[in-house]
């Protein structure tokens, strides 16, 4: 699979100029198996940020189970939430709590999706394939807040991308 190279201006758009300044961000990294990144090694199945060299990647397979069973957005949009961990380095947005470093990367996530409508690149389909996937990647129930691995469940995830998407970035900085 492929994902188009409009999808993935990460580094233009509403929080590239103004109110943050973006450079350097590599991005749209896929690996196979466990790949070693400047901040150790990456999970299989799982997307990263690293803060050490500016990048972000997805493992391919996860990635082409997104791009199966949601489509070619849900792969951006998870690429978009890692962008999300780039834009709060470079802003110093901190939270001590981890879960809500997460949720406002979903807001962020809701910002880049907010712009890619205004370029025309963003069908009605591929926001119901991001709310999709909000839906299906929140923690159980169970999960407690403070748990160092916690993203939010899922009306949280979806609420939060909402929020970037329908209010923009200053709703993301005025999160926590």
């Amino acid at each position: 699979f492929s994902i188009r190279p409009e999808h993935v201006r990460f580094a233009e758009g509403p929080l590239a100029a103004g109110e943050v300044e973006v450079s350097g961000l590599l991005h749209d990294i896929q690996y196979q198996g466990s790949a070693t990144t400047a901040c150790g090694p990456a999970m299989e199945w799982n997307a990263y940020y690293c803060r050490a060299d500016n990048s972000i990647g997805i493992h391919q397979g996860l990635a082409q189970w997104i791009y199966d069973e949601i489509g070619e957005f849900g792969v951006v949009q998870v690429l978009a939430h890692e962008w999300g961990h780039h834009i709060q380095k470079t802003a110093a947005l901190t939270t001590i709590i981890p879960m809500f470093t997460e949720l406002q990367a979903d807001c962020l996530a809701g910002v880049y999706a907010q712009d890619a409508q205004e370029r025309g690149i963003l069908t009605a389909d591929d926001l119901a394939a991001t709310w999709l996937l909000a839906l299906n990647a929140g923690d159980s129930l169970d999960t407690p807040w403070f748990d160092d691995n916690a993203h939010g469940n899922s009306v949280q995830r979806l609420f939060h991308f909402n929020q970037g998407y329908l209010l923009g970035a200053e709703a993301c900085y005025a999160m926590f």
